[in-house]
Order: C-alpha cells, then sequence, then structure tokens
C-alpha cells in the first residue's frame, strides 16, 4: 500500500494522516507513506482566488518558512514506490528550497512580470474574511489555519533535514533535480500573467 500522507505525520498526532498511517501499521500491511510538504500547486488552487481577484497571498502566516515540492515529484516518487522501485516504509518528499510567503512572491514576479504581494493576516481577520468575504465553509477555514498558522509555533527549522540532504536524496532517486519554485512560476505563467492589474476593491 502506498499512501499519500503528509510530513510530521509521524510525529503529530492531530494530524489526521497521522492516525491513518497508525490504522495501516497497526493492520501490518506492507507500506510506503509517502509524506510531502507544502504543494507549490497551492497557488494555483486554493491560494488562486485571492491572488486572481485581489493579486495577493493572504493568510495568517506571518514569516513562516515551508518546504516547496511540486506534486510532479511527489507523483514521481509514488509511483516508484508503486512499482517496488522504493521499499522504505516511509519517504519525506520535499524540494530542495525552503521560503516564505514574501520570497515566493518575489520569486513569481520577478518570473512572470507580475505584481504580487503577500499581505500577512491575523487569526480573526482571516477567519472573518474566509467565512464570511469568501463564504468558504468552516472545515475550509480549519484546515487553512492547521497548514499555515499551527506550524508557526512548532519547533520550526531547528530539526529540519538539510535541503542539500533532501535533493540529493530525491537526485538519487529519479536521476533529476526537484522542481524549484522559478521553473514553477514559468511553467505557470501564462497563468499568472492572465490576471488583470486592476484589482478588486477591498
Amino acid at each position: 500500500m502506498v499512501f499519500l500522507s503528509v510530513k510530521g505525520a509521524d510525529t503529530r498526532s492531530y494530524i489526521p494522516h497521522a492516525k491513518l498511517e497508525a490504522m495501516i501499521t497497526q493492520l501490518g500491511l506492507p507500506h510506503t507513506f509517502v509524506r510531502p510538504t507544502y504543494f507549490m500547486e497551492n497557488l494555483t488552487t486554493t491560494l488562486w482566488e485571492e491572488l486572481e481577484k485581489r493579486q495577493r497571498v493572504f493568510l495568517p502566516a506571518g514569516n513562516l518558512v515551508l518546504e516547496w515540492v511540486a506534486v510532479a515529484d511527489v507523483a514521481e516518487i509514488a509511483g516508484l514506490a508503486l512499482v517496488g522501485s522504493l521499499t522504505e516504509p516511509a519517504i519525506e518528499v520535499t524540494g530542495a528550497q525552503r521560503f516564505d510567503f514574501t520570497q515566493v512572491v518575489n520569486i513569481i514576479n520577478e518570473c512572470c512580470g507580475t505584481h504580487f504581494r503577500y499581505q500577512k493576516a491575523g487569526v480573526i481577520g482571516f477567519s472573518f474574511h474566509t467565512l464570511f468575504r469568501r463564504r468558504k465553509p468552516l472545515s475550509f477555514l480549519l484546515v487553512m489555519l492547521l497548514l499555515h498558522t499551527v506550524p508557526r509555533f512548532s519547533k520550526g527549522n531547528k530539526d529540519e533535514e538539510p535541503v542539500e540532504e533532501a535533493r540529493d536524496r530525491f537526485r538519487r532517486l529519479t536521476g533529476r533535480d526537484p522542481v524549484s519554485i522559478e521553473q514553477f512560476a514559468r511553467q505557470n505563467r501564462d497563468r499568472f500573467r492572465s490576471i488583470t492589474t486592476e484589482t478588486a476593491a477591498e
């Protein structure tokens, strides 16, 4: 069994994936837990509405530094596990870059000629905006807080694997480097550029 989990599921019991990992282990099923970090594609899916309407990333993430990974890289590792070329019981899949949202937005702007910005949100303001302006369900809000607020109060980067080791492991398994933020921005350049410079009124 190859289970798409999430980084931290082995150490943070409050993550829903942790319960599923425990169940699979208790059943004695041969498995590989694929634990990716923060998807670059969140920028073109979950975070896209704010970019499109207001040219901003609006999150209660503060200066949170994340390890960014491309879905294609996660899929390649999962594929290796599915065909038996990777037999580890668990593997973290991350890119070789750690950035906060300001840095990522600046990279996209540089690569695409856009004018996006990262606006730090407080939990209360973000919650009000999400529930009453965007009219998202409470479950959506809770996931967003889990992803972008809770990690700010964890150990941070002290126990993180060096990015060189993450890159070298991925290269050893796949024969190539993981996708960079710059590559992701160029791959999605037309989409980012399609956003008008006239932002919606706040």
